[in-house]
């Protein structure tokens, strides 16, 4: 758990591990591997936070400067916080109820999005079978969709 200071790299959470992030500043990339769970309410994240294969982020508050990604069966609940990009692909699935998407939000492969609150800063992008709810929140840019041929 950190919940104040700094880390100057980054953090790994791997093998059904646990990482929460109250507070304090990780200076390059969280991310979760094999059903691990990452937590964050608050704090600063210099990268990227991505979680992959079958591992379970959500994120309540503070800023993650860079991409937020949910990959490989992946589950995300974002309902605070700002964050830059916002992906999800390979059948993972997203639940946005808050928070703040600075630039685009972009569901690939598969993947399955609710969105009932919060703001997309700019564009919503759905390919490739996935499927995308929205029934509350802010698009600031348009809505994209294209199912493959």
């Amino acid at each position: 758990m950190l919940i104040g200071g700094w880390i100057g790299g980054g953090l790994e959470a791997a093998g059904n591990s646990t990482a929460t992030v109250a507070g304090g500043w990780i200076g390059s990339d969280l991310q979760a591997w094999d059903d691990s769970t990452v937590t964050v309410s608050g704090g600063s994240i210099g990268g990227d936070l991505e979680a992959d294969y079958n591992s379970t982020v959500n994120v309540s508050g503070g800023t993650i400067e860079g991409d937020l990604e949910a990959n490989d069966n992946s589950t995300m609940t974002v309902s605070g916080g700002t964050i830059g990009f916002l992906g999800a692909e390979d059948n993972s699935t997203v639940n946005m109820t808050g928070g703040s998407i600075e630039w685009d939000l972009d569901a690939f492969h598969n993947s399955t999005w609710t969105v009932s609150g919060g703001s997309i800063g700019d564009d919503l992008y759905a390919f490739g079978d996935s499927t995308v709810t929205v029934s509350g929140g802010s698009i600031g840019g348009d809505p994209y969709v294209r199912h493959p041929s």
